[in-house]
């Protein structure tokens, strides 16, 4: 038989606790605390209704042997709904939507409550309504597929594929603007330092570098004849050196540092 369950949390002045009304059907019980109900071994059975006070409610859903079971609804003080989780047997195990408390969505996906991780499309949003990042997940819960990022101005940030959690492929990123910032090489999480290309973000337009496929000791050079990478090469990916970085104008502003394909540190170019 299920049973209307309905907690009242009033604040009542000058006490040290909040009074609590619980109705089983047709029977009223009052506790000072949830503990206090708790002790009387009653079992959490049919739709349970919660509030913050008699006119504000906080969390309502379903209990089956006093387990929370389907779709459990909480709120914010304001009236606005605060997150909507799906349970199996106490667990949450399924769809998740929560929001911010302007009423406008934070984040959705599948939740595995089992693995403790997310399956398939995952959704994070800015506080604006524009989505923050939009990332897809392997059963096991490791990103994989088309990862995408965007700007709070709802423009493209970051595009790229991830393979059991890693990158892999050709990266792109991009300016708030929408032109293309640059683009770089992963191999298992790995960048590969000697293939990123800078863009500008008036024009969008890169600085082609000569690359080299050998190893050892080797200067690449842009098209204006710049030195942009010098050191050691392995199999056609810079290992070791330095890395220099030019304004648009073609001034020399920084140097990176590079061990075994890892950016080690900067240096001042002066």
């Amino acid at each position: 038989m299920k049973f209307l369950v309905k907690i009242l949390f009033v604040l009542i002045p000058f006490c040290g606790y909040s009074q609590i009304e619980i109705i089983l059907g047709s029977d009223t019980s009052y506790y000072k605390s949830i503990s206090d109900f708790e002790s009387f071994n009653v079992m959490k059975e049919g739709y349970w209704k919660i509030y913050f006070s008699e006119s504000k409610i906080k969390e309502e859903g379903l209990y089956t042997e006093n387990l929370k079971e389907g779709r459990w609804i909480s709120y914010y003080l304001n009236g606005n709904v605060k997150q909507i989780v799906t349970y199996e047997k106490g667990l949450a195990h399924g769809n998740v939507k929560m929001y911010y408390d302007n009423g406008l969505v934070s984040e959705e996906g599948f939740w595995n409550g089992k693995e403790k991780c997310w399956v398939g499309e995952y959704k994070f949003y800015f506080e604006n309504g524009n989505p923050n990042y939009l990332w897809y997940y392997s059963e096991n819960g490791k990103r994989t597929g088309v990862q995408r990022y965007f700007h709070e101005n709802g423009k493209l940030s970051i595009e790229g594929e991830w393979k059991d959690g890693a990158e892999v492929g050709v990266i792109k990123k991009y300016y708030d603007n929408g032109t293309i910032k640059s683009e770089e090489v992963f191999f298992a999480g790995k960048m590969d330092v000697s293939s990123v290309k800078i863009y500008d973000k008036q024009v969008a337009a890169t600085d082609t570098i000569d690359r080299f496929s050998g190893n050892g000791y080797y200067k690449s050079k842009n098209t204006k004849g710049q030195i942009v990478f010098e050191g050691v090469w392995k199999d056609g990916k810079f290992a070791d050196g330095d890395k220099f970085i030019y304004d648009g104008n073609g001034k020399l502003i920084k140097i990176q540092i590079y061990r075994n394909g890892n950016l080690m540190g900067e240096k001042d170019p002066f």
